[in-house]
């Protein structure tokens, strides 16, 4: 799950377009570069590692919290 405050933002999986938040997939085994873009904000970016093929480890059981920061 990747979650970001305001919803609606775009997500992005290792540069490859996944999905809007809140966002949910089971994920195999590795490491994601996940990046939130949403019009007015500035882009969120955070890394996350999945030990098992689709368990998530994280912030409150989600893979990714995007912190999104108004430009200007």
């Amino acid at each position: 799950t990747v979650n970001s405050n305001p919803s609606g933002a775009d997500v992005y999986l290792n540069d490859e377009f996944a999905g809007k938040t809140p966002f949910t997939k089971q994920m195999p085994t590795g490491i994601y570069l996940v990046r939130c873009v949403l019009d007015g904000y500035a882009d969120s970016y955070t890394s996350v590692g999945v030990t098992e093929a689709g368990a998530e480890h994280g912030v409150s059981g989600a893979i990714g919290v995007c912190e999104m920061k108004p430009l200007g």
